[in-house]
Formats: structure tokens, C-alpha cells, sequence
């Protein structure tokens, strides 16, 4: 009996180095599978991180253009208020000249005869009523105007503003999306 159990194993012993070498065999063809898995998701996440580092890159120089836009529009808007002013300036003194040659037309009448004198004064006593509510109305204009302007650049900076503001919410929501992606 006991022959017949050493005979036994005996015989399963190569039964048995055949599953090991099976076993050894299955081991090295999964350890191949999970390196080229294991590749094979490396190469994933590269391409994903060369594909996300390209469209930051783009949101950079969107960024920087949308800043150089702003500050162009910035530069805009104080050239247009500088010659605004400037135009304002140049109408005034206009204006100022205007009146002082008319001051001295009129004193040049007043020494030309007390009787034309007294004509010429109350025509141009008439004529400068007129030239005052020229001007008065020319000064309306010119209020209105500066308000006008006032309100296109309070207008033009509340945009900026909220062109501002959206450009950061979008920025925070790709920022956002771009940590859910990494994630």
C-alpha cells in the first residue's frame, strides 16, 4: 500500500511542475499585459497634459490680448477726453477773443462822436445780447457736451467693468472645468 501511494505521487509530480510552469507562464503574460496597460495609460496622461498645456497656453495669450484690448481702449478713451478738452479750450479762447475784439470795437466807437456813439453803442449793445446768448447757448452746448461725454465714459468703463468680470468668471469656470478634468 504504501508502494502504491509514493507511486501515486510520484506521478502527479509532473502533473503538478506543468501547472506550475502554467501558472509561471500565466503570471509573465499578465505582468506583460498590466506593463502595456500601465504604458498605455502613461501615454494617456501625457497626451491629456500636452493637451490641457496647449489650451492654457491659448487662454494665456487670450488673456494678454483681452488685457493689451483693455488697455488700448483705456489709452482711447483719455486721448478722446484730452482732445475733448483740448477742442473745449480752443472754442473759449475763441470765444474770449471774440469778446475782446469786441470790447474793442466798441471802445474804438466811443471815441468817434458822442452822437454815432450813442447809435453804435445800442446796435452793438444789441449785437452783444446776442453774442451773450450765443454764447450762453454755445456754453449749454458745451455742458451738454462734457455731460454727454461724462456719460459715454462712465458707460465705456462700466463695460470694461463687466467685459472684466465676465472674462473672470469664464476664467474661474475654465479654471474649474480644468480641475474637474484633472481630477
Amino acid at each position: 500500500m504504501e508502494e502504491n501511494i509514493s507511486k501515486i505521487k510520484i506521478d502527479e509530480v509532473p502533473t503538478q511542475e506543468r501547472e506550475i510552469v502554467h501558472l509561471k507562464d500565466t503570471i509573465s503574460a499578465l505582468r506583460v499585459e498590466l506593463e502595456e496597460f500601465q504604458f498605455e495609460k502613461d501615454k494617456a496622461v501625457q497626451e491629456a497634459l500636452a493637451s490641457k498645456s496647449g489650451e492654457i497656453d491659448q487662454l494665456k495669450v487670450t488673456a494678454q490680448a483681452l488685457r493689451d484690448e483693455l488697455e488700448n481702449l483705456n489709452f482711447q478713451k483719455d486721448e478722446d477726453v484730452q482732445k475733448a478738452k483740448a477742442d473745449s479750450q480752443d472754442e473759449i479762447g475763441q470765444l474770449k477773443k471774440t469778446i475782446q475784439a469786441l470790447r474793442d470795437e466798441i471802445e474804438e466807437v466811443r471815441f468817434n462822436g458822442e452822437a454815432k456813439n450813442q447809435e453804435t453803442i445800442a446796435l452793438f449793445n444789441d449785437e452783444i445780447n446776442q453774442l451773450k446768448n450765443t454764447i450762453q447757448s454755445l456754453r449749454d452746448e458745451i455742458e451738454n457736451e462734457k455731460f454727454e461725454n461724462q456719460k459715454k465714459l462712465q458707460k465705456k468703463e462700466a463695460d470694461s467693468v463687466a467685459e472684466i468680470n465676465v472674462l473672470k468668471e469664464s476664467a474661474q469656470a475654465l479654471r474649474d472645468e480644468l480641475d474637474k478634468l484633472s481630477k
